[in-house]
């Protein structure tokens, strides 16, 4: 087995035993933008566990592609170090157009960044990788439900 695959296990587990706050969450897409693609994977495949719909982009560039084109997409978890279109300029292009900037976006980095992303980034929320399952499928269920209607055991 892969070992960027060996947390998917852990994953699995986790991931069924995770409560959602459905309260304020919306049934819509996640769109996970980060270059590398073992994280971008691993985030995509936990969610995808607990039962959310996931759209993954390799680039800012990519990611703003795909934010403009599909309008199901309801939150935006965004790595701030990628080359072509950094998460910086990503957040900067987003908040100029208003469907775009109306989506919330919480940043994943490597650097504890709170006031920066509450100040110059205007993210809802960040998390510090590596970011476990449960409190990504924790946050995320605050802003979206799961396209399974909220079913955290995943079939």
């Amino acid at each position: 087995m892969h070992d960027s695959l060996t947390p998917l296990l852990e994953y699995l587990d986790a991931a069924k035993a995770v409560q959602y706050d459905l309260n304020e969450g919306r049934p819509a897409r996640v769109l996970i933008i980060d270059d590398d693609a073992a994280v971008r994977e691993t985030l995509a495949e936990g969610l995808r566990l607990a039962g959310f719909d996931v759209a993954e982009a390799g680039s800012g560039a990519e990611g703003l592609r795909l934010l403009r084109a599909d309008t199901q997409i309801g939150l935006v978890l965004l790595d701030l170090m990628m080359p072509e279109m950094d998460g910086w300029r990503f957040r900067y292009e987003q908040r100029m157009e208003p469907r775009l900037a109306a989506i919330p976006t919480i940043v994943t980095t490597g650097a504890a960044l709170a006031d920066v992303v509450d100040g110059e980034l205007k993210a809802q929320d960040y998390l510090l990788k590596p970011i476990g399952i449960q409190h990504l499928v924790s946050v995320v269920a605050h802003y979206v439900r799961p396209a399974n209607g909220g079913d955290a055991n995943p079939s």
